[in-house]
């Protein structure tokens, strides 16, 4: 019984990102958007350059396993921030060298 119950659990695990891949192609045929968002915590050891590469890894993952549209950013932020207070400060520097990105929390969009 137990690994019956195993395996059923890995076969959930196995199938999920698909089915969950297939729901949302069949959202985004209705018309929906997909809307994704990453961030990156404040690091005070952490360089510009290693924090654009880490959110260029997320947001590609956004985009390729979770199927969004658009992908909006944080450079650097708590997530105890509230939304509408995110980026406040210009990170345009860090925002403009990211591809795959649409934008920050503010609404400033990549040109």
């Amino acid at each position: 019984m137990k690994d019956k119950h195993i395996i059923e659990v890995l076969n959930n695990i196995v199938d999920y990102l698909p089915k969950y891949q297939e729901y949302i192609q069949q959202l985004k045929d209705q018309g929906y958007t997909m809307i994704g968002y990453c961030r990156k915590s404040k690091q005070t050891y952490e360089d510009s350059n290693n924090r654009q590469r880490l959110l260029q890894q997320q947001a590609e993952k956004l985009k390729e396993r979770f199927l969004v549209n658009k992908v909006f950013v944080s450079v650097c932020c708590k997530s105890s921030h509230p939304i509408a207070s995110r980026d406040l400060k210009n990170s345009s520097n860090v925002i403009n060298e990211l591809a795959s990105v649409d934008g920050d929390m503010q609404g400033n969009t990549i040109h």
